[in-house]
């Protein structure tokens, strides 16, 4: 089942006037028997609001309808079917550790394990922040503790993409991968959409760790990865690759990927003492992603639910389906 993706500019009569500007994005399918529209954001995780929800019974065509019911602008068809989510790979859609959980096809001894790695590495470049300052001349500063974090930095990030690597082709496929295979998870991952920035250090600009990553020179085009694989070999004659500002770097593409991973609720929304660390020290914008690419819950509308137009809470009224996991290729 495929959906719609567009711009708010109306709202109906009768709703609140202020969501096409606090929810100014549409996500529209059909059930055999009612349109379904879904409000969305536009900021911070573009969260898809499934329970601000509207439906209407079918008559014409979807497109039609969400042009006369929301003035719908720049349409486009959403990439993923109603209901169905990438196993491994969150998106906006996706939310409650829970529903993620079994969606994504991880344990709780996964996340948790991947939790307690992130935890070292963000107390190590705390540590470091106690004695240099990430702006100016500090971003450029480096030493043995520097080079120690954006080691075990990249290592961990390897182990991330080892993993997805194992999950596509299978554990035995191949005893070694390289940047060449590792930049096809880009694209599956979206990984050009994490932006972060340091919560405790404003003038630090917000950074897409893997924004300059290019096919063309899968390692280079990484500077704080090429750095760690040349400290890696000549640790003496490139000891001064190993600054302030590629630790930050490595730690935040390890944010990336524990978002692309396991979603970034755990992180940045948990109240607990793990999601204080992490807010601390960080935030977490999804820059200019691909809205097509986001995930949509399929709803099961009983056959006695008006067919005037109504608002509609899925959620609480039982109507929310499960998501089907569907495994992902490169």
């Amino acid at each position: 089942m495929t959906a719609l993706t567009y711009e708010i500019t109306a709202v109906p009569n009768g709703f609140d006037p202020s969501f096409k500007v606090r929810y100014p994005l549409g996500y529209a399918f059909e059930t055999p028997t009612h349109f379904v529209h879904y409000f969305g954001q536009k900021t911070s995780w573009h969260t898809v609001q499934n329970e601000l929800a509207i439906s209407e019974g079918k008559s014409g065509t979807l497109e039609d309808w969400i042009k006369n019911t929301f003035g719908a602008k720049n349409i486009t068809t959403m990439i993923n079917n109603v209901g169905d989510c990438i196993e491994g790979v969150w998106r906006p859609g996706l939310y409650n550790v829970d529903i993620v959980i079994d969606s994504l096809n991880y344990t709780e001894a996964e996340i948790r394990f991947a939790q307690q790695a992130l935890r070292l590495l963000i107390s190590k470049l705390d540590d470091l922040f106690l004695y240099i300052e990430p702006n100016g001349s500090g971003l450029s500063a480096y030493s043995h503790k520097t080079r120690e974090l954006l080691l075990l930095a990249c290592t961990e990030l390897e182990s991330y993409w080892r993993t997805y690597m194992d999950k596509v082709y299978g554990v035995f496929a191949t005893s070694r991968y390289t940047t060449n295979d590792y930049i096809k998870l880009l694209p599956k991952l979206h990984l050009k959409d994490f932006e972060f920035g340091l919560t405790a250090f404003p003038s630090f600009p917000a950074e897409v760790p893997f924004g300059l990553w290019t096919s063309s020179s899968p390692t280079g085009s990484l500077p704080w990865y090429d750095s760690y694989n040349k400290i890696k070999h000549d640790k003496i004659g490139n000891f001064h690759l190993a600054t302030l500002h590629y630790c930050i770097s490595a730690v935040l593409a390890n944010l990336a990927m524990f978002c692309a991973r396991f979603g970034p609720e755990p992180l940045f929304a948990d109240n607990n003492t793990f999601g204080m660390l992490v807010n601390q020290h960080f935030y977490l914008n999804l820059k200019n992603p691909q809205i097509e690419s986001f995930y949509l819950n399929a709803v099961n509308i009983p056959s006695t639910v008006r067919l005037d137009l109504i608002p509609l809470s899925p959620g609480r009224n039982g109507y929310l389906l499960p998501f089907n996991s569907v495994p992902l290729t490169l």
